[in-house]
């Protein structure tokens, strides 16, 4: 007797749990940001002003990797690293973007299934003019995965990064007055500052694991 009811118990306890058993996932893969060439944009514009001639080297299509927890309701909740880029030559620039997110499959039992995701971001930050090591945004996109159902499956996704990075440009100059029949020459600082959202637009191709 004893032993049926704790059959009957445990059983009980089983069904009554809520499954939550899911796919976890890793991709590697490659990124394009449109907005790393208003940042070299930028630099030119500020070194040419300045007299120099500028030779700066951009490829805005870095390495990025995702990581995601598929729950079988079609909830999501994932990390992403990248993709980082280095600007080289007469400027020197580094970023590399981290951010989680939630997000929902829409056929999570499917094959082929688009995806939607949200959360925040943050910017690690070194180089000339860059005026903080870090800046935070939030970023959103729509994706679609295919053959989900193998070991092997592919992204192509899309998404919009806000993060705003703030430039900050130092100007050293001269100035000459006239007092008193005598010629004076003063130095000054001026300083100029501007927000660009050095990301934007990122399209990715991944395989995920």
């Amino acid at each position: 007797m004893n032993k049926s009811l704790l059959t009957l118990a445990c059983l009980s306890c089983t069904l009554s749990t809520p499954s939550l058993a899911g796919d976890m996932r890793f991709g590697v893969g490659l990124s394009y940001a449109t907005g790393i060439n208003d940042v070299v944009d930028y630099y030119e514009e500020n070194l040419e002003r300045e007299g120099y001639e500028v030779d700066a080297t951009a490829f805005p299509l870095g390495v990025s990797h995702t990581g995601h927890y598929q729950f079988d309701s079609g909830m999501r909740l994932g990390y992403g690293v990248g993709p980082g880029f280095v600007i080289s030559g007469d400027i020197d620039h580094f970023e590399l973007p981290l951010q989680a997110n939630v997000g929902y499959t829409f056929a999570p039992s499917a094959s082929t299934s688009p995806y939607i995701f949200a959360g925040p971001t943050v910017h690690f930050l070194d180089g000339d003019h860059v005026s903080a090591d870090t800046a935070t945004g939030a970023i959103i996109g729509v994706g679609i995965e295919f053959a989900r159902n193998s070991t092997v499956s592919y992204v192509l996704e899309i998404a919009k990064d806000t993060t705003k990075v703030d430039f900050e440009q130092v100007t050293y100059g001269y100035y000459s007055s006239y007092i008193n029949g005598y010629y004076y020459s003063n130095a000054y600082i001026d300083s100029e500052k501007q927000s660009i959202e050095t990301y934007d637009t990122v399209v990715s191709f991944r395989v995920l694991f």
